[in-house]
């Protein structure tokens, strides 16, 4: 959820306090959690559906996330799972899955594929739709810490940080967007 939130709330604004990003944050979260509902809690609010979650009962430190992140429990949600994508692009072969594009050789052009995930060989299995043609399993990509957990824009706000110096767009989109927090 962290990404959506930062997604909707901060997406390419500036905000001129701390207390304003919260406030923001606060009732985006609030919506999400229990006014839209989500098909994987039965069409319900996720909080309605599951008021247990509201608290895990430990303290939220980003530093202690990796360690609680269980790649077996990720393998075998993702093992439930079915997507179909129409293949795009100019060629015709490119699908996109999670934010991520994969080139798909030998699909046949702007077609339905239906992609599944193999537990045992952690790669994704092609097929295409109508046909049920077998395509060549690929490795599933950003499936490690980083894009799990998300950026460490947190970090932005704590003592101590420094920015990397801009070389790449995101890091200068992250500079831009808390330049108000850190008084400059």
């Amino acid at each position: 959820m962290h990404q959506t939130i930062e997604n909707q709330v901060i997406g390419g604004q500036s905000f001129c306090s701390l207390q304003a990003i919260q406030k923001k944050t606060d009732k985006r979260r609030k919506l999400l959690n229990y006014h839209i509902p989500a098909k994987c809690c039965g069409h319900q609010a996720p909080l309605v559906a599951h008021p247990q979650a509201k608290h895990s009962g430990s303290v939220y430190c980003p530093n202690n996330e990796r360690a609680l992140i269980n790649f077996d429990r990720v393998f075998d949600y993702l093992s439930k799972g079915k997507w179909i994508r129409q293949t795009t692009g100019s060629n015709g072969r490119l699908l996109s899955l999670g934010g991520v594009q994969y080139y798909v050789a030998g699909a046949d052009k702007k077609q339905k594929v239906e992609i599944t995930f193999d537990r045992q060989t952690k790669m994704l299995q092609l097929c295409m739709f109508d046909s049920r043609r077998q395509l060549k399993p690929q490795p599933i990509k950003k499936l490690n810490y980083r894009h799990l957990q998300g950026d460490d824009f947190i970090d932005v706000l704590t003592e101590g940080f420094q920015f990397q110096i801009p070389f790449q767009e995101q890091a200068f989109k992250r500079g831009t967007t808390f330049l108000d927090l850190q008084g400059a």
